[in-house]
């Protein structure tokens, strides 16, 4: 029997991208999924949207919260998860139609907790599978680069007393190698089937015009916190780096 992924999709004011993301779930080959719409407090026509499609599809369970941003949104959709398996996906991205088959068939076939693949257009797209300890792939993923947590399938049982840091921007720096160490292996298959999208009005968008100041900070979290989820001195390190 096949096992349920929840999609957790975090909304604010993306009225113009929203129905293209969850149709990109209607068009999966894999039909076991729960999507989980957290509209975030959007002033725009986003919460209308959100409610239309759940009255389309019984699979889709829309909720709406006054602005509290996307980590609380993210906490509150692993919060109402059922599914066996977490995926987020951010509400103005989309996904390939065999994006989901594909991440839960490697991870069930390795036995792995973690399975990712890249994003549409990625530099080291070579179709290549590469499998590994907690250790060996977040070093893998931060060389790639590939730090986001979408775009990866998680059991979610490595959830169970993680939640992401609320009121910080780069969020997923902050607890992805927190999770990635409570997995035993991680399967990344160099793939691009995440198409993601970058706005001028994004976290990412800003960043490239030149607002660092608050990655600067996370990356030094970083570089301290990993000294607490690793012992091996060495591998500190290299991560640090």
């Amino acid at each position: 029997m096949k096992k349920k992924v929840s999609i957790i999709i975090p909304v604010y004011n993306i009225s113009e991208y929203i129905e293209e993301c969850v149709k990109s779930l209607w068009n999966q080959t894999y039909n076991q999924l729960e999507i989980i719409l957290i509209n975030d407090g959007s002033t725009d026509n986003s919460g209308n949207i959100c409610d239309e499609l759940a009255s389309k599809d019984k699979r889709i369970i829309s909720v709406h919260k006054k602005n509290v941003g996307i980590s609380e949104a993210r906490n509150a959709g692993i919060d109402l998860a059922s599914g066996e398996y977490l995926f987020f996906l951010d509400g103005d991205d989309y996904l390939e139609n065999n994006t989901i088959e594909v991440l839960v068939r490697i991870l069930e076939k390795n036995k792995a907790d973690i399975s990712a693949i890249l994003k549409v257009g990625h530099s080291r797209i070579t179709d290549e599978v590469i499998i590994g300890s907690s250790e060996t792939m977040l070093y893998h993923l931060l060389n790639i680069p590939e730090v986001e947590m979408w775009g990866k399938l998680y059991k979610k049982k490595l959830f169970d007393n993680i939640r992401f840091p609320i009121g910080k921007k780069h969020e997923d720096l902050y607890i992805l190698p927190t999770v990635i160490f409570g997995a035993e292996k991680i399967v990344v298959y160099h793939k691009g089937l995440y198409n993601y999208r970058v706005r001028e009005d994004s976290i990412m968008g800003k960043l490239r015009n030149g607002d660092i100041k608050e990655l600067v900070e996370c990356c030094l979290f970083g570089i301290q916190n990993i000294k607490k989820i690793s012992k091996n001195r060495e591998y500190v390190l290299e991560i640090q780096k």
